[in-house]
């Protein structure tokens, strides 16, 4: 089976960091239109009770002033044929019987007491405040067939940047005429309401984006391990190759057919087999340390390093050839030449 690459891992893992914050973002335009709805629903219901208790201080009114009507006019008034209103086409309120009581009344006191929509807008501030809605408003008096404004409790309000507008609440079934409540620019409001959504959000995105750039790390990390590793392995090998080779030098050169080695020369020989064999074992051991020290169990100690040793050793080693001669000056400034490690490990 083939392997996925660290490329392909972070092209996955950036489809799924988009996907994530793209489904986070799609979640919160889905609650702020939801929040928004639940905004309207009560607006509706503001407007609804602004109307009422309106309606309740003009029927007072209406009251008031049928009181002090002229005695004549009783009798007069009592002449006057009964008005009658059709209710059958209100499909809107066909499951608010208060409110088509309310629609019944409002329809009879406007003529004496009609709807006065700076007073609207004065209860309808304070019913906002009572829900804890701070935001600027304007009431408005519509023809609902047409859309056209009657009358506007701020008319300076007339083109917000961003608004809930209520339904059109029905007053006047015989000129046709409806209430609507406009709230302006309530965009801090949906946002307050939000809050938990979007911190959340907010967390849970945070936490994507460190954890994607934590893989980054991660991936860039295993893959200079793997240039290290390859890098190590090449080094480790010429530093076999190199005792190998000593061995293989000195041992052909003893084995050579018909050729007298005194005995010096060949104490020398067996010198050079043992150094290549401790050098070889040298390096198998700095592969077992290594190992050690990726399982943090080495320990490194401060050693001086004689360079003089190190050249005689080499010069010992290249003069071993038995075949042809060879000839090696080494040239040095000072005898003890040491090299002192500082710092720490």
């Amino acid at each position: 089976m083939r392997s996925i690459t660290s490329k392909q891992i972070s092209y996955i893992a950036s489809i799924c960091l988009f996907l994530i914050l793209g489904t986070q973002a799609y979640l919160i335009f889905d609650y702020f239109q939801t929040t928004r709805a639940g905004l309207v629903r009560e607006s509706d219901a503001i407007l609804e009770e602004s109307f009422k208790k309106d309606l309740e201080i003009r029927r007072k009114l209406f009251n008031e002033l049928e009181i002090v009507l002229p005695p004549n006019s009783t009798a007069q008034k009592s002449k006057n044929p009964i008005t009658k209103y059709d209710f059958s086409k209100r499909i809107d309120y066909s499951n608010n019987i208060i409110g088509l009581v309310d629609l019944a009344i409002n329809i009879h006191i406007s003529s004496k007491a009609p709807i006065n929509i700076q007073r609207l807008d004065s209860i309808t501030g304070s019913v906002l405040n009572e829900r804890g809605i701070n935001t600027k408003y304007s009431v408005n008096l519509f023809y609902p067939s047409t859309d056209k404004v009657i009358q506007q409790s701020k008319s300076e309000l007339t083109s917000p940047f961003f608004r809930v507008s209520s339904k059109y609440l029905t007053i006047d079934i015989v000129n046709n005429k409806a209430l609507q409540l406009i709230l302006v620019n309530p965009l801090g409001i949906i946002i307050k309401r939000m809050g938990l959504m979007l911190l959340a959000s907010l967390i849970l995105s945070i936490i994507c984006l460190l954890a994607f750039k934590q893989l980054i790390k991660i991936l860039a990390r295993q893959k200079q391990l793997v240039t290290f590793k390859n890098d190590f392995l090449s080094n480790i090998a010429h530093e076999l190759k190199r005792p190998v080779a000593s061995l293989t030098f000195n041992l052909d050169s003893m084995s050579v057919p018909g050729i007298q080695i005194d005995p010096l020369q060949q104490q020398h020989t067996i010198a050079c087999l043992v150094n290549a064999t401790a050098e070889l074992n040298d390096t198998i051991t700095m592969i077992v340390s290594l190992a050690k020290a990726e399982e943090g169990l080495l320990q490194l100690h401060k050693t001086n390093v004689h360079i003089g040793e190190i050249l005689e050793q080499l010069e010992s080693r290249f003069k071993s050839d038995l075949k042809k001669p060879v000839s090696i000056r080494v040239v040095r400034n000072t005898v003890n030449l040491t090299v002192r490690p500082t710092g720490s490990y």
